[in-house]
């Protein structure tokens, strides 16, 4: 009869254990929430529920307001709950689980920003954040400064702990009363200082990129800071070298500044198309080559203390196309000016009129020799008695530029490019002090749909066909210049 009760026993064990294979026992209860007999799917919305139901009441100086748990950042931890209900189920042989039925403790996390911000906006004025030290970069002084940290008035961890603690024990429902405490910073000053010591100290390192044994680019300290990652953290503040900020920068800084497009060669012909001299050679671009392992090149180089300059490669492209510039000017005089200017741009006629390079500078001196070729008679201000002899006038910006304006000429600005002629003169100011530093004379008009594109012929930098907006962004940033209409 024994062996027959066993056989009963063990057969009804095993039928039950089939029956509630991937289902919760009899009796499995999360603080009086029957799941009996569900599976982990369908309990998860009877968790929902219990989330949705959750109750808090919070008295803050003395004023109580109600709130739900989606207000507050509570969220059931539905994962935890499940997982520790299945493991109860789980033991072997049915029967023995009769008097040990699955049960749990509600567990909850509360998302503390959350709390805190629901705490502030709904008692405003109680409670201040406190503000972590941080760096930011000041580009006036190349270096990283600290922003420093400040105390707040909230409610620390050790409350939100106490407040998961009861909504956990009593089903998600409670009633607390909080009172404000200093909050500390995160990232104290000191934290922040020594982070701020370890970039400074990177932002001198010297990394050069080279082609073919010259140094084609130097990292500055703001190209250095632009890469930097700082990340707060518990113990203070991180600075790494990000390899997406350095693919950035790589992207929008380098390759721009590397990177040549093929010039056309621009043929200079006369009013009947006869070829007079090349206006600009050609020349080709380049562009970065193999640039998929640049980024963990620079990376390398901002952390070494021994930095080895970074190899770089381009890759050519040739320039393809030749046009042709047609000068037009309105007299033949001006065509006499503009062919002579031509000539000896590089090719000095210094048996005539000297070269006044060693003495600060040709150029007053070319434009001067273009104006006689054009027909202007010397005067007593203005002359040229031979390669060692001539006025200041004829040889010194300065003088030449008084000298044009004591002649009545008309003085356009740089908004009155649309009135320049071929054959006029062009005055520069590269420090802004009022006082001409080069002269020029206009060779080329280009009418843009972006407006007109004035050029020069040119000593010292010795071009006939000097690009007027190249001159005061690139060669002279920020640099002035007027012109003088020659009559």
């Amino acid at each position: 009869m024994a062996v027959a009760w066993v056989v009963i026993v063990v057969s009804f064990g095993l039928i039950m254990d089939v029956a509630y294979a991937n289902r919760f026992l009899p009796g499995t209860s999360v603080q009086g929430h029957d799941l009996s007999g569900m599976t982990p799917a369908q309990a998860e919305l009877v968790l929902d529920r219990m989330q949705a139901d959750i109750s808090v009441d919070i008295t803050l100086d003395g004023v109580t307001t109600h709130a739900t748990g989606a207000e507050l950042g509570v969220t059931v931890d539905r994962q935890q709950i499940l997982s520790s209900l299945q493991q109860q189920s789980q033991k072997p042989f049915w029967i023995l689980r009769l008097n040990q039925s699955p049960t749990t403790d509600l567990s909850v996390t509360i998302d503390p920003d959350q709390f805190n911000t629901w705490l502030d906006s709904t008692y405003s004025g109680q409670l201040v954040a406190p503000v972590n030290a941080g760096l930011v970069y000041d580009a006036d002084t190349s270096q990283f400064v600290t922003t420093a940290a400040s105390s707040g008035v909230g409610v620390d961890a050790t409350d939100i702990e106490a407040i998961t603690a009861t909504l956990d024990a009593q089903a998600g429902k409670g009633s607390f009363t909080l009172t404000p405490t200093d909050i500390a910073p995160q990232i104290s000053d000191d934290q922040a200082k020594t982070a701020a010591d370890w970039i400074n100290q990177r932002l001198t390192t010297t990394c050069s990129l080279d082609y073919n044994g010259s140094t084609v680019y130097s990292l500055t300290p703001a190209d250095i800071a632009s890469m930097a990652s700082i990340t707060p953290g518990n113990t203070g503040l991180t600075v790494t070298f990000d390899s997406q900020k350095i693919q950035s920068f790589i992207q929008q800084t380098l390759q721009p500044s590397l990177n040549t497009a093929p010039v056309n060669q621009d043929l200079l012909t006369d009013a009947s198309g006869a070829p007079v001299g090349v206006a600009r050679s050609g020349a080709n671009g380049r562009s970065l080559a193999d640039t998929d392992w640049l980024d963990s090149s620079i990376a390398q180089c901002l952390t070494s203390d021994n930095a080895a300059p970074i190899n770089l490669s381009f890759t050519d492209i040739p320039f393809s196309t030749q046009s042709t510039v047609t000068l037009t000017p309105t007299s033949s005089a001006v065509q006499t000016q503009l062919t002579y200017l031509l000539a000896h741009v590089t090719d000095y006629n210094t048996a005539e009129w000297g070269d006044y390079n060693p003495a600060g500078g040709d150029c007053a001196n070319f434009a001067s020799q273009g104006l006689y070729e054009r027909g202007i008679p010397m005067d007593l201000t203005w002359y040229s008695l031979g390669p060692r002899s001539a006025s200041s006038a004829w040889t010194f910006a300065p003088s030449m530029d008084a000298w044009m304006k004591s002649k009545g000429w008309t003085r356009l600005s740089l908004d009155q490019l649309d009135q320049l002629k071929l054959g006029d003169i062009g005055v520069f100011d590269w420090n802004l002090d009022g006082r001409a530093d080069h002269i020029m004379t206009v060779s080329r008009i280009d009418d843009t749909p972006n407006g007109v594109d004035v050029y020069f012929a040119s000593h010292n930098d010795d071009g006939a066909y000097r690009n007027l907006t190249d001159v005061i962004t690139k060669d002279h940033p920020g640099a002035n210049a007027w012109f003088y209409s020659v009559p």
